[in-house]
C-alpha cells in the first residue's frame, strides 16, 4: 500500500500528464511543503510528518479564507 506522500507523487505526475495546471500547482506546493517540513525538523519524511504538514497546510488556508472574506 503506498504512503500518502507516494500517492502525492504519483498524483503529481498526473497532473503533469493531463497539463493540469491549477491542480499541479498545488500538488506542488504541498510536496515543497512536506520537504521544508522535513528539512526545518531535521527528520526523516515519515507518514505522520506528511500528514501533520498537510493539515497544517489546510489550516492555513482556511484561516486565509476567514480573514479574506473579512476584508
Amino acid at each position: 500500500m503506498p504512503t500518502t506522500y507516494e500517492t502525492l507523487r504519483a498524483d503529481i505526475v498526473s497532473a503533469m500528464k493531463a497539463r493540469d495546471a491549477v491542480t499541479l500547482m498545488a500538488l506542488r506546493t504541498a510536496d515543497a511543503a512536506i520537504k521544508r517540513a522535513a528539512m526545518d525538523l531535521n527528520k526523516e519524511m515519515d507518514e505522520a510528518l506528511v500528514v501533520a504538514t498537510l493539515r497544517k497546510a489546510v489550516k492555513n488556508l482556511a484561516d486565509a479564507k476567514v480573514e479574506f472574506e473579512k476584508g
